[in-house]
């Protein structure tokens, strides 16, 4: 019975892993674009002021008024700028799939 249950791990652990970065990405960008500005903790709006949102320009729904990180890829920002997309729960990848 042992040799049977080390052989049926093996096999597992020999499977590949489903990617699920992309699913993380996605949660991240739902919680945040289903939430208001007065919504967030200090913190969580300290680190969007960092990636240049305001309330107004978060709440206006207004493409028009979004930053300039929004256009640009994570090599892009600054590391102040990663840190806080680390902190809101951005990754590199989920930052650049966005």
């Amino acid at each position: 019975m042992r040799i049977v249950l080390h052989l049926v791990l093996a096999l597992f652990l020999m499977l590949p892993l489903p990617d699920l970065s992309a699913l993380a990405g996605e949660a991240t960008n739902n919680k945040w674009n289903n939430l208001a500005w007065a919504e967030m903790k200090p913190d969580e709006k300290a680190n969007w002021g960092v990636l240049g949102w305001s309330e107004e320009a978060w709440d206006s729904g207004n493409s028009s008024q979004a930053p300039v990180s929004e256009s640009q890829s994570w090599s892009e920002l600054t590391k102040e700028q990663q840190n806080a997309a680390l902190q809101l729960g951005y990754s590199e990848q989920c930052w650049n799939d966005q």
